[in-house]
């Protein structure tokens, strides 16, 4: 017998090619799927003893430099015949037992057995922009499952399933073997109905919760409460809760991270002349020189008028972008402060704008 052969691989194969044929052959060949075939157990077990030795880096570098033979007398490999099927179950491939390294093709029922934690849960919660400035404490209720009190499934009230004898899997399936329908690859089922859950170790529960909102959230923050989740399985623990902002946009103020900008409307006669203007901030009311000059579009900066940034570093900014507004020049005294334009205004912006305040 030579170990490649009975894999059906090549001397040069990697250890994923190794273990990729040992999983197709032991599918084939697993006890399960053969009831009462003593060929098929042999071979099942031919085919582990192949894969314990070429699986191992140091064995199989020792079984190349010798051969079969010579390595099987020197005691150096595995003797799988005097083995029977829960031997081999349990029995160690370089830190992995036969059913965990078969899990995916057996239905997954021994990864269902392990401890998982609970599903986490995202809520989508609207937040106001003031709430963004200044932070503020939502509350809201949570719909979700936990771990059922009454008959505290997971600390001893379940037994093996006596479908799949505790295996998660049977027979059937496109590939031999599938996920067990009574405990659905759990491998245990509640000894008896609880009255609070069905048997099922969770319960439906809504929660009132309270977060607090930091300031400076944006669209792409994630809030996390641990352990306000979905119940685990096996013992597990909770998930957790990511609450998900969704700002409100504001009717003025347009934001770019932590700064804001705004539009401010700057007669023509302020923008030549200069001015002090009241311009709205989140913080309250602020003045702003207009100096003179100024043109359609100018952008004026107010420090630390923006929004917070989050885990500190200050505050963002606020820029104020002028738009000119041209009246039409009906007023005695629309005219006299022309005729200043006309005295301050160089040239030849003063001819553009005495062209266009003649509209």
């Amino acid at each position: 017998m030579n170990y490649y052969e009975v894999l059906g691989v090549p001397k040069t194969a990697t250890q994923e090619e190794i273990k990729k044929a040992y999983r197709a052959l032991a599918r084939k060949y697993h006890p399960d799927v053969n009831k009462n075939d003593k060929s098929a157990e042999t071979k099942f077990k031919e085919i582990s003893e192949a894969y314990a030795t070429l699986s191992d880096a140091d064995k199989k570098s020792q079984y190349d430099a010798v051969g079969h033979e010579a390595f099987t007398r020197s005691g150096q490999g595995y003797d799988f015949n005097n083995m029977n099927f829960e031997d081999l179950k349990n029995f160690n491939f370089g830190g992995f037992s036969m059913e965990d390294i078969l899990g995916d093709f057996l239905g997954g029922g021994r990864r269902r057995r392990r401890v998982s934690n609970g599903e986490d849960i995202q809520y989508s919660l609207p937040i106001t922009f003031a709430d963004v400035i200044h932070g503020n404490v939502y509350e809201f209720n949570l719909n979700r499952t936990k771990s059922c009190p009454k008959c505290k499934v997971e600390g001893g009230g379940r037994i093996p399933c006596p479908v799949c004898k505790g295996t998660g899997y049977t027979t059937g399936g496109m590939f031999g073997m599938e996920t067990c329908k009574h405990c659905k690859g759990a491998q245990t089922v509640p000894k008896s109905n609880c009255p609070g859950c069905g048997g099922r170790g969770v319960i439906h529960v809504s929660e009132r919760i309270k977060v607090k909102i930091p300031a400076g959230v944006d669209s792409s923050s994630k809030i996390r409460i641990a352990g306000k989740g979905n119940a685990g399985a096996n013992g597990g623990g909770d998930g957790d809760l990511f609450i998900i902002p969704i700002i409100e946009k504001h009717p003025v103020y347009g934001r770019n991270g932590a700064d804001l900008s705004i539009t401010a409307d700057i007669d023509i006669f302020e923008a030549a002349l200069g001015a002090k203007i009241t311009v709205p901030t989140p913080y309250g009311q602020v003045n702003l020189n207009i100096p003179p000059a100024t043109q359609e579009g100018q952008k004026f900066r107010l420090k630390e008028k923006g929004i917070p940034r989050l885990k500190g570093g200050g505050v963002g900014d606020l820029y104020v972008s002028a738009h000119i507004v041209v009246p039409k020049l009906t007023q005695d005294g629309d005219t006299a402060r022309l005729n200043e334009i006309k005295a301050h205004y160089p040239h030849p912006d003063r001819e553009k704008l005495l062209k266009r305040g003649a509209v």
